[in-house]
């Protein structure tokens, strides 16, 4: 099967250069793949992630709750009762105090930082096809970083005589 870029000028052999391209080849290389992004190259965000750790901070700790086998939560009381094995006694657990409601935040993508963006421009672009270039490593719009100054403890010891 040969698959063309967008522009149909030329054919792929074997490089991919946009997520858009990659997300065809995918598709189209048999009936039972199916692309999904996570996100769209316009930055629609279709898988979102959502603050987990935030919506339970409220929630206690539960000691050896690597030794249990069966967990269940009878209902939304805030207590799980759980087991080691089968036929073992059922012990229950209060895992909350006040139960949460509603959903957690979505956490947004936070992108690319500063350093990152800036490393693929510098270090990356010169290896990219030109006609990419501007898509997979841009000109950042963001200033460059400085380079961390070493402390004091971090430099290297200086080259010379030993006393």
């Amino acid at each position: 099967m040969r698959l063309q870029h967008p522009d149909e000028s030329h054919k792929l052999k074997g490089s991919v250069y946009d997520v858009d391209t990659s997300t065809r080849v995918v598709s189209e290389s048999s009936k039972s793949n199916i692309s999904q992004l996570v996100m769209e190259s316009d930055g629609t965000v279709n898988v979102p992630v959502y603050d987990w750790v935030a919506f339970f901070s409220g929630s206690k700790a539960i000691k050896g709750i690597k030794k249990q086998h069966k967990l269940f939560f009878p209902s939304i009381t805030g207590m799980v009762q759980m087991r080691e094995s089968i036929g073992a006694p059922l012990t229950e657990h209060r895992v909350y105090g006040e139960i949460p409601e509603g959903f957690p935040d979505v956490i947004p993508p936070p992108g690319l930082d500063a350093k990152r963006q800036w490393y693929l421009h510098d270090e990356l672009r010169e290896f990219c096809d030109a006609r990419f270039m501007d898509e997979v490593c841009p000109l950042p719009a963001v200033p460059k970083p400085r380079a961390p100054t070493p402390s004091r403890d971090e430099q290297p010891p200086k080259k010379g005589k030993r006393k």
